[in-house]
């Protein structure tokens, strides 16, 4: 997805090769600055039916498979166990070994096992992901309410619901910035009509 990272030992990979490229290209000492932002109420800004939208757009073929794995590490001296796993279209998935040379090489001292693999189509995909944004439950003192405005909070899938909402936006406002021979700084707000 873009530019997009999945993980801290992608963005570091990601900012090496960035770097690399930079000292290539400048041959000066250079500094790298970062600078960190929060926007503000974004989950409960998104438009759930829009998102739901978007993503059918992205979801353009009608099955992917889904493999579940297991990654051993060393972290700071102590072994790490993760879960994990990969989905993508019938024809990219290739053999599990190429793909574990490939994602253990960011690591040192790794052993990945292979795990089952299913298919899952389209449809199947935004219902679940429909169901997730729909049928978020919250807890107030003792009153539950579901969500019916923005996406879940401390949901692992938000994060990147989120993202591709936010640089669909932004691709949108530049392509037509572009198209009309200026550019925009663009600010974005989110408006709805909030449901009564």
């Amino acid at each position: 997805m873009g530019s997009s990272v999945l993980g801290t030992n992608g963005a570091y990979e990601r900012l090496k090769s960035y770097k690399r490229t930079l000292s290539a290209r400048l041959q000066s000492p250079f500094k790298l600055y970062f600078a960190k932002f929060d926007v503000k109420d974004a989950f409960n800004m998104i438009n759930q039916d829009i998102l739901i939208k978007l993503l059918a757009r992205v979801l353009a073929l009608d099955e992917y498979l889904v493999q579940n794995y297991v990654m051993c590490y060393l972290h700071e001296g102590a072994h790490k166990v993760k879960k994990m796993g990969r989905a993508m279209d019938k024809g990219s998935f290739g053999e599990f070994d190429e793909f574990a040379l490939k994602e253990a090489g960011v690591f040192r001292n790794v052993v990945m096992t292979s795990g089952y693999v299913r298919v899952i189509d389209r449809d199947e995909i935004l219902q679940q992901i429909e169901d997730h944004l729909r049928n978020n439950l919250i807890k107030v003192k003792n009153e539950i309410y579901r969500q019916i405005v923005g996406i879940p909070q401390g949901s692992l899938l938000s994060t990147l619901l989120c993202w591709y909402f936010s640089s669909s936006l932004l691709f949108y406002f530049l392509k037509n910035a572009i198209r009309n021979r200026f550019l925009v700084l663009a600010c974005f707000m989110v408006i709805w009509k909030r449901p009564t």
